[in-house]
């Protein structure tokens, strides 16, 4: 197989990658990688971060039923959820435990959990505090038409149409995890058709 990445991106395939460190790094590496290829073969490659791939893929074919938070608009919401509760009355840093429980929320949502199967135990009151900011946070989410960050990709990959606007090509590289959630999304995909690689870059002979 041809593992020249600029080819394969010269032929419309999008770059899905990691995050922002990833994405300059492989730009680089695309830069010189283009300085082998013929004249006039080499264009601006089409990168994205794996949370802003699926929000362009939540804008293509969702946007008319939610409004997507960015990440900040998130946080503050769940600041609020966290200082408006009866526990978050109590707590010297809401701040640092609404960044907890948006985490907590996030990992949910990547595995696929539903938070309303799950119980807390009698000895852990912050695992049940967390459960009840959690029915808070969905509720306000819900009223108002918003979709939050850490769950786009379970949104996306659930609600999906095979008939969608869907890429047709799709490059994987430097992904150092995968969820539930971003297999699904996958799954979805190539069943829809789309050609989905996974790169890597050929090994250094000496």
């Amino acid at each position: 197989m041809d593992n020249m990445l600029s080819r394969r991106l010269a032929q419309g395939a999008t770059l899905v990658v990691d995050d922002m460190l990833s994405a300059v790094q492989l730009e680089a590496y695309l830069a010189r990688e283009g300085d082998q290829l013929e004249a006039g073969a080499w264009l601006s490659p089409d990168i994205q971060t794996h949370d802003d791939w699926c929000a362009s893929l939540w804008a293509a074919n969702f946007e008319r039923d939610r409004l997507l938070l960015s990440s900040t608009q998130s946080d503050a919401l769940w600041r609020r959820v966290v200082a408006a509760s009866p526990a978050g009355a109590a707590l010297i840093d809401t701040a640092r435990i609404a960044t907890w429980a948006r985490q907590a929320w996030d990992l949910l949502h990547a595995w696929q959990l539903d938070f309303r199967e799950l119980r807390a135990r009698d000895d852990d009151p912050g695992f049940r505090d967390f459960l009840e900011w959690a029915v808070q946070f969905e509720g306000a989410l819900r009223d108002s038409g918003w979709l939050d960050r850490g769950s786009l990709t379970r949104f996306v990959a659930t609600n999906l149409g095979l008939d969608g606007d869907l890429p047709t090509n799709v490059v994987r590289a430097d992904l150092r995890s995968e969820t539930p959630a971003s297999k699904t999304l996958l799954d979805t995909l190539g069943r829809a058709g789309c050609e989905i690689e996974t790169w890597a870059p050929a090994p250094v002979t000496r």
